[in-house]
């Protein structure tokens, strides 16, 4: 009898406490992302405060078009929503962000130079949007991005901004890099 008494108190404590939150930081960037867009089609209607305080359970969202590892968000991918606004510069939070693909939709605004801070990012699509404005040379920064797909928007400069002599490595082995109907 003497230890089921305190095994009690312990599973007793344990059904009491909090569950455990996200990283802060994921929890600005959904914020911020979030105040940065228009959802005409209420797509992202459980994209809320409450949500974004622990958007994750292990490997599972809670958010639509967000995927998660361990607890934190690893993917977003927000394609064909109709969403206007710009991308959010608090993207850079979510800093497990692996992939991120915001394509085809209605956002303007320039790429925030910002996203260099996503260094495990691999997979940036941007494309068939409206944004604007040089491709900034600071995505060079991204360690592990293997596919740029800036396609049908109206980006001005040339790909990432920097010559392929002096390119860095990782970015002279991506697979994949587009950025067709940009001006120079």
């Amino acid at each position: 009898m003497g230890f089921y008494v305190p095994f009690f108190l312990f599973l007793l404590t344990c059904a009491y406490l909090p569950p455990c939150s996200s990283d802060p930081y994921d929890e600005a960037c959904l914020t911020n992302l979030k105040q940065s867009l228009v959802d005409p089609t209420n797509s992202l209607k459980n994209w809320t405060k409450a949500t974004f305080a622990n958007p994750c359970s292990g490997f599972n969202s809670y958010l639509q078009g967000a995927t998660c590892n361990n607890g934190r968000i690893y993917k977003l991918s927000l394609t064909n929503l109709s969403l206007r606004g710009s991308i959010s510069p608090f993207l850079s939070n979510c800093t497990n962000l692996q992939a991120l693909d915001l394509s085809s939709n209605f956002l303007t605004g320039p790429i925030p130079p910002d996203l260099q801070l996503l260094l495990n990012l691999a997979v940036l699509n941007l494309s068939s949007n409206r944004l604007s404005g040089e491709i900034p040379p600071q995505l060079a920064m991204c360690a592990y991005l293997n596919v740029i797909d800036l396609h049908d928007n109206q980006l001005t400069g040339t790909e990432l901004g920097i010559s392929p002599s002096s390119m860095p490595v990782h970015l002279k082995e991506t697979r994949t890099f587009m950025a067709t109907h940009c001006r120079r």
